[in-house]
């Protein structure tokens, strides 16, 4: 990650694209290597399987009933997630409680 002293015009973002990411952070202007997807050889078991889970999940969530979305969006009202966030985390058994305002 590199500080930046401004973030650089729109045109020359585009002209890196690929190479260079801008980003704020915190409000200090950053640039940094484009991220880059690894192959998927270069993965663990593990997180093979775990990615193989969290499809299986959010393609399930795009087909969940809307009674059930309009519930736990209800339910997400109170803290600062989404019906989605809730959902995968109480699938993966990393629900917490957030303390509501």
């Amino acid at each position: 990650m590199a500080k930046l002293t401004a973030l650089p015009d729109p045109p020359t973002i585009r002209r890196f694209r690929g190479l260079v990411d801008f980003y704020t952070w915190k409000g200090i202007p950053c640039a940094r290597r484009w991220p880059n997807k690894q192959s998927p050889d270069r993965f663990q078991p593990a997180e093979l399987a775990a990615a193989k889970d969290f499809g299986a999940l959010a393609r399930e969530m795009s087909r969940t009933h809307p009674y059930v979305v309009l519930t736990a969006t209800r339910l997400a009202r109170n803290v600062p997630w989404t019906w989605r966030d809730l959902t995968t985390a109480a699938a993966f058994n990393n629900l917490i409680r957030w303390p509501t305002p």
